[in-house]
């Protein structure tokens, strides 16, 4: 039952590969950190 009780009030789980980015402006900085992170800059 505690089991049960910590899957239901568990925080959501963010996760950043394959997340769509949109950078305004040119940023290699920027860029480098986005694809480090696994997103993708659109």
């Amino acid at each position: 039952m505690a089991f049960d009780a910590l899957r239901k009030h568990y925080p959501p789980r963010r996760e950043i590969e394959g997340l769509k980015v949109h950078l305004e402006g040119e940023s290699d900085a920027l860029t480098q950190l986005i694809r480090a992170l696994g997103a993708v800059r659109v």
